[in-house]
C-alpha cells in the first residue's frame, strides 16, 4: 500500500519540483532586471530587449531622460512639459520607431510609455511623492513597452531601428534578443541602425 501511495504522489511531486524551480528562475530574472535597473546611468546609452515566441514580439526600451528631452529635472515649464509630451508620443508610436521587413506582416498590438517625468504637472510631483531633489529626478529614464503581432513571423529576419534619427542626442543601443534562432546581443549605433535576428 505504501508503494501505492508513493506512486500516486510522484506527480504531485514532479509538479511541485517543478513550480519551485520555475519561481527560483523567475526570481532570478527578476534580480537580474533589479540590477539592470540599479546599473550606472549613462548619458548616450539606451537598451532594448526583445523576445520573439512565435508570431508574438515584446520589445522594452529603456533610455536616458537626457537622450530623450535634454534633461532630467522635472519639467518646470510649458517648453520642458511640451518636450516630454512630444517625446512620450515618439516613443508611443513603436511602428514609427521599428521597422520589419513588410513580407513579415508584423503590425503594432500594443505601446505603452512610462517616465517619471511624465508624472510631473505643476505640483503633482509633491503629491506622488517625486522630490525635486530625489533619484527619480536626478536619473530620470524612460520606458516604453512594444508587443508586435507577425503573421509570417519566419520572415521577420532584421528590424530596421529609427530610434537615432528621432532622438539624435542617443549614441548607443545595447539590443538583447531571445527567439527562437536563440539568444544575441548586438549594439546600434547612428551609423548602424539594422538589427539583424
Amino acid at each position: 500500500m505504501g508503494d501505492r501511495t508513493a506512486r500516486r504522489n510522484e506527480p504531485e511531486r514532479r509538479l511541485a519540483a517543478w513550480s519551485a524551480a520555475l519561481w527560483l528562475t523567475v526570481a532570478a530574472h527578476a534580480a537580474a532586471a533589479a540590477e539592470r535597473e540599479h546599473a550606472a546611468h549613462v548619458h548616450g546609452v539606451a537598451r532594448l530587449d526583445i523576445a520573439q515566441e512565435g508570431g508574438t514580439v515584446e520589445m522594452e526600451l529603456v533610455a536616458p531622460g537626457a537622450d530623450i528631452v535634454g534633461f532630467e529635472h522635472a519639467p518646470e515649464s510649458a517648453a520642458d512639459k511640451a518636450a516630454v509630451k512630444t517625446a512620450a508620443a515618439a516613443l508611443e508610436n513603436g511602428a514609427g520607431l521599428f521597422a520589419f521587413p513588410p513580407q513579415a506582416r508584423c503590425r503594432l498590438d500594443d505601446a505603452e510609455v512610462r517616465s517619471d517625468l511624465l508624472e510631473h504637472d505643476g505640483d503633482e510631483g509633491e503629491e506622488s511623492g517625486h522630490s525635486e531633489e530625489g533619484e527619480s529626478d536626478e536619473h530620470a529614464e524612460f520606458q516604453a513597452r512594444y508587443r508586435f503581432q507577425c503573421e509570417r513571423p519566419d520572415d521577420a529576419t532584421h528590424l530596421d531601428v529609427s530610434f537615432f534619427e528621432l532622438f539624435p542626442s542617443a549614441e548607443v543601443l545595447n539590443v538583447q534578443t531571445s527567439s527562437p534562432r536563440g539568444q544575441s546581443a548586438q549594439q546600434l549605433t547612428p551609423m548602424s541602425m539594422r538589427l539583424k535576428f
